[in-house]
């Protein structure tokens, strides 16, 4: 009797632990993106001096060494992959235009950013589709999106792009692309 017991709680210990495997490969990935940092104009560049991108999964995120550079809302360069959910940012930089230092500590809308970066939006349509696509699709309700809708010639893309824009007067805009 003792031996049936044992058995029993030993099978049920392993399907407790099949279960949590199972629902460890729900989960969303953490998203990952590029970091930009960008200016109107070139005389309006700036200077980061301390900067932290505030991730809800705690990851270090950080922007890009050196100063602001490209066209508004698109600097031009690549940096390392940053990782996390983009969730606020501090970062301290010197606006060379007005010879001022500014302070930005401001959280972003949580919930929003939740539901955009679980988002994949359209790129393109199929000429061959009767099916017109959606303006964009739950991640988490298809993980398998890109290989699925790239097949047919539609296209599906993730938040890829983390885009700080600073103008004059301390302004600040920030695109999840």
């Amino acid at each position: 009797m003792d031996k049936l017991k044992y058995l029993t709680v030993v099978l049920l210990g392993m399907l407790q632990l099949v279960n949590c495997q199972d629902m460890k490969k729900k989960e969303m990935p953490m998203p990952s993106y590029d970091v930009q940092i960008s200016h109107p104009w070139n005389n309006y560049m700036i200077t980061p001096v301390e900067d932290k991108i505030i991730t809800l999964e705690g990851v270090p995120s950080h922007l890009p060494y050196g100063s602001s550079s490209g066209t508004w809302g698109d600097s031009g360069k690549g940096f390392s992959e940053q990782g996390g959910t983009p969730i606020g940012a501090n970062i301290v930089y010197f606006s060379r235009y007005e010879n001022k230092f500014y302070h930005l500590k401001a959280d972003f809308p949580k919930d929003k950013v939740l539901s955009l970066v679980q988002r994949a939006y359209s790129n393109n349509e199929s000429d061959s589709s009767n099916e017109p696509l959606k303006e964009f699709i739950s991640i988490k309700d298809e993980p398998d999106y890109y290989e699925k809708y790239n097949k047919f010639g539609k296209s599906y893309y993730k938040f890829a792009t983390l885009v700080f824009g600073f103008a004059p007067k301390g302004m600040v805009v920030v695109w999840l692309r």
